[in-house]
């Protein structure tokens, strides 16, 4: 698995705020929706079905995400100072309608 920078845009009414997570999975894709699934207010509400953003809270939240490998001589110090979150694809599959949007 890889270790990935997932960049999150958070869109909440007229404002917009980014955050960034650290994610070990097998994908750019998995990377993207695990760091979605963690930021959200309720995951098992999680709208997926859109095609650019995902939502939360009935669209009150916005989220959309952007993962860049990180080079693996890099994740040793990464770990130190950052959690590095393991996706976890039952949760994912868990979450609002991701299953049949996939």
């Amino acid at each position: 698995m890889n270790v990935y920078k997932v960049t999150l845009s958070i869109i909440i009414g007229e404002y917009e705020k980014t955050t960034t997570t650290f994610v070990r999975a097998s994908c750019f894709k998995l990377a993207n929706d695990y760091a979605i699934y963690l930021e959200s207010h309720t995951p098992e509400k999680l709208d997926w079905s859109e095609d650019k953003f995902v939502l939360d809270l009935y669209g009150e939240f916005a989220y959309q995400a952007s993962a860049e490998k990180v080079k693996h001589s890099d994740i040793g110090t990464l770990d130190r100072y950052f959690p590095i979150y393991r996706c976890d694809e039952t949760k994912l599959i868990n979450s609002g309608n991701y299953a049949s949007s996939q």
